[in-house]
């Protein structure tokens, strides 16, 4: 009996400790779990806030990159700070994308040859208003801006770049309004015509006009027609 009970008692002294570290070994086991889940969440959560940051900051770091490419390519600071300061204004005024105004700042300057650092802030403002009105790109505008402003430099001098830019641009206007032309239809209008009017002294607005009227009835021969009657004019004069 004496036996027994002695190892009846020895079973529970051993048995206790032994119930203590499972109890202590199942609860670190579940507080480790629910600690690491507490983590895994806390990282989940620390992502979510990054990348929630990130799209915050997204803009600003397009917009970044946007002024250094600009930089590289040549353009000043001073026109950068003008040029970044209307892209803004321009974003929230129509809703447009402030980082492609900014590029579009490197098309406008190789295609117009000649802009100062105050003149190019504003031609690209009025390239991209433009662009905007006639529903075009302002690459497309800036192709086609070169290439008037190429055809028409005397004009360009005499009324300054940026007032004959702003001239240009309300004679596209116009010229959509009153013939349906697209910018893209008077820039092939105007290659197809070879320069025969400016080589004649034709000015811009009556070489509009004329082409604009002809390309209502003539179409893609419009071109080649005024060409003919240009220099049929002047070879019968």
């Amino acid at each position: 009996m004496k036996q027994l009970d002695f190892t009846l008692s020895l079973i529970d002294k051993l048995s206790r400790p032994l119930k203590q570290a499972q109890s202590s070994v199942t609860g670190f086991a579940e507080k480790s779990k629910a600690a690491f889940m507490q983590i895994g969440g806390g990282v989940l959560a620390l992502a979510g806030t990054g990348m929630a940051i990130r799209g915050a900051l997204s803009p600003a770091i397009e917009m970044y990159d946007a002024l250094n490419d600009a930089a590289a390519k040549g353009i000043d600071d001073q026109a950068l700070k003008a040029v970044q300061r209307d892209a803004l204004r321009f974003s929230t005024t129509y809703g447009a994308s402030a980082v492609e105004f900014v590029q579009s700042t490197e098309s406008i300057n190789s295609a117009i040859a000649g802009l100062t650092s105050n003149e190019l802030p504003k031609v690209t403002k009025v390239a991209n208003t433009l662009a905007f009105a006639l529903k075009s790109t302002a690459a497309e505008t800036a192709e086609f801006m070169g290439q008037m402003f190429g055809n028409f430099s005397a004009d360009a001098e005499r009324l300054g770049r940026v007032q004959f830019a702003e001239q240009l641009a309300g004679k596209m206007v116009y010229m959509r309004k009153t013939f349906g032309t697209e910018m893209a239809t008077i820039k092939d209008l105007m290659e197809g015509a070879r320069g025969v009017g400016t080589n004649y002294g034709v000015g811009l607005d009556e070489q509009l006009a004329v082409l604009g009227q002809l390309n209502r009835t003539l179409g893609t021969e419009a071109s080649s027609a005024y060409e003919g009657f240009m220099t049929g004019a002047v070879e019968g004069a």
